[in-house]
């Protein structure tokens, strides 16, 4: 099975990202069940020349992204637990924020669908891998969320140095999921 979830607009890929064709994996594991495989992949952050993965583990709720790049900013507040004063737009774009804050991953990630995000990211804290997240069943998630290192927002900062990927939405992620087979380690 090919992952066909649709994130964000095709026109927000410019021509000098191309895109990595899909990798198979079992969509029976778009699942709010403990007890489900943990989900294992990479994001990859495009912008010019710059071309870098990062680990990530999927949640345990919501929807499985498709693998198509769509924009990411980083949210400001970066904690992203209310609505009130987000300075950034996230509309069609992944929003990237940190863990921590006062309130639990579902929380930060209805909060970026409330504000249109496609997708969320949530940097675990410093030096730590990232983990499977939890939320509400009756949390009504339709959006992909994942959760990867802080490492992150370092590539993020350096990224911004270049002045057009500076601009809000012009660095493009990727969400990939590893393909799974029978023996998938689950622990």
């Amino acid at each position: 099975v090919v992952l066909t979830a649709w994130i964000g607009p095709a026109s927000q890929t410019c021509s000098n990202h191309k895109p990595l064709p899909s990798i198979p994996i079992r969509s029976a594991l778009v699942d709010d069940d403990d007890d489900a495989p943990i989900l294992f992949g990479h994001l990859e952050i495009q912008c010019r020349g710059y071309n870098q993965r990062f680990r990530h583990v999927a949640a345990a709720f919501g929807p499985l992204a498709s693998s198509d790049p769509i924009p990411a900013a980083l949210t400001r507040p970066s904690h992203l637990c209310g609505v009130a004063g987000v300075e950034r737009r996230l509309s069609g774009m992944a929003a990237i924020v940190n863990r921590g804050g006062g309130c639990g991953f579902g929380d930060k990630v209805l909060v970026a669908q409330k504000l249109g995000a496609a997708a969320v990211i949530v940097l675990n804290h410093k030096d730590k891998e990232p983990e499977r997240m939890m939320a509400d069943p009756a949390f009504r998630i339709n959006i992909p969320a994942v959760m990867a290192t802080d490492e992150l927002e370092a590539a993020f900062d350096e990224i911004a140095k270049d002045d057009i990927c500076a601009v809000h939405g012009a660095t493009l992620v990727r969400i990939v999921y590893d393909p799974i087979d029978d023996n998938y380690d689950t622990d």
